[in-house]
């Protein structure tokens, strides 16, 4: 009887370790996380003529909080004089004489940083226009499998 007892007792010791150990649980699901900033448009760019050329480059980049390679993807709300663009895949877009493109996304932080233990995602928009004056917005949004910050840049100009 003592031994079913001590049986018994170490049965139950070993249940409530695992009861208030961590459990790995598998799923099929990944939890993501929506990172925005707290402004209306990110960005503001008012097309101006450079020898012929009406474009310009921007910089988005998300640093995950935790994660040492985070996967994520940019969502760009566009706005060309005032219509509003909400493209499904972020790629090529063309409407009617204005361009905006948006790159794959790269890992890196500029230094010799392994591409697998990198913690920023960093993409790249081309906008373009046909005319002078075309007033272009933009509002970034990233969908990421952990926390971060959003930041922006247009080389002089930046944001986050």
């Amino acid at each position: 009887m003592d031994n079913s007892i001590a049986k018994r007792v170490k049965k139950l010791q070993s249940d409530l370790k695992q009861y208030k150990s961590p459990q790995p649980v598998g799923s099929d699901s990944v939890r993501t996380y929506t990172t925005l900033s707290n402004n209306e448009w990110d960005v503001t760019w008012v097309s101006v003529d450079n020898g012929g050329n009406f474009w310009e480059r921007f910089r988005v980049e998300f640093k995950a909080d935790h994660q040492r390679a985070p996967f994520g993807r940019l969502r760009v709300i566009a706005d060309f004089n005032g219509q509003i663009y909400e493209p499904s895949t972020p790629s090529d877009v063309y409407l009617s004489g204005d361009y905006f493109a948006v790159s794959d996304n790269v890992f890196g932080t500029g230094s010799s940083e392994d591409f697998a233990v990198a913690d920023t995602l960093r993409w790249t928009i081309e906008v373009s226009t046909a005319v002078v004056s075309t007033v272009v917005r933009f509002k970034f949004i990233v969908d990421a499998t952990d926390t971060g910050t959003l930041s922006w840049d247009d080389g002089q100009n930046s944001g986050s």
